[in-house]
């Protein structure tokens, strides 16, 4: 029964922030287009108990343009672009602290805090995407992650790059190419296009 009632609130707040705007990128994903290079991710994470659900609200950014770019240098292929994950994100509840959790009930009328959700997304939400949707936005804020690993210090290369600091970027991938093991075959590959591109 608990995994009906995820299903049913997933679905409904995806209807309601569709009449906001937001559209699914992938059936079970919602998402807002910015501008060619960013887009206001959602992220609808959901608990299941018995006889309720609990959804943790998250909202970000998916910046196209650098995962791709990362895609491109990850010998991983599992590490593939996916327009599902997060560039960057955070809890809703750091932006609107009145807002952390909406709760979910079997046998209460969904529809209502459904609607209150996508209302929260599209005035609070996605001015918050809008604020960060550039590559100078962005950047100090993946700086503050790097250590969180994740892929925030291959982003952080890459939009040192997109920025034209690429002399910064290629001295910071040689160094975590040396404090961190798993980042390697993307540092080998990031510097090996640079030295095939500039020779």
């Amino acid at each position: 029964m608990s995994a009906a009632l995820r299903d049913r609130v997933r679905a409904a707040c995806i209807e309601a922030l569709k009449r906001h705007g937001f559209v699914e990128i992938r059936k079970g994903w919602p998402s807002k287009y910015i501008n060619d290079d960013f887009s206001c991710w959602v992220g609808l994470n959901t608990g299941v108990y018995a006889g309720s659900v609990s959804l943790s609200p998250f909202v970000g950014v998916h910046a196209q343009k650098l995962d791709r770019r990362i895609a491109q240098f990850c010998a991983d292929k599992k590490l593939k672009y996916d327009c599902r994950n997060a560039s960057y994100a955070i809890h809703m509840g750091e932006i609107a602290p009145y807002e952390p959790v909406f709760d979910f009930f079997d046998g209460d009328d969904i529809s209502e805090d459904a609607a209150r959700l996508a209302k929260l997304y599209a005035e609070v939400g996605f001015p918050f995407s809008q604020s960060i949707a550039s590559n100078e936005a962005l950047l100090p804020l993946l700086y503050e992650r790097v250590d969180m690993l994740g892929g925030y210090p291959e982003r952080y290369a890459v939009c040192l790059d997109e920025l034209g600091r690429r002399n910064e970027a290629i001295a910071y991938v040689t160094k975590i190419g040396e404090e961190w093991e798993h980042l390697r075959p993307f540092c080998q590959n990031f510097l090996e296009f640079y030295r095939t591109t500039t020779s």
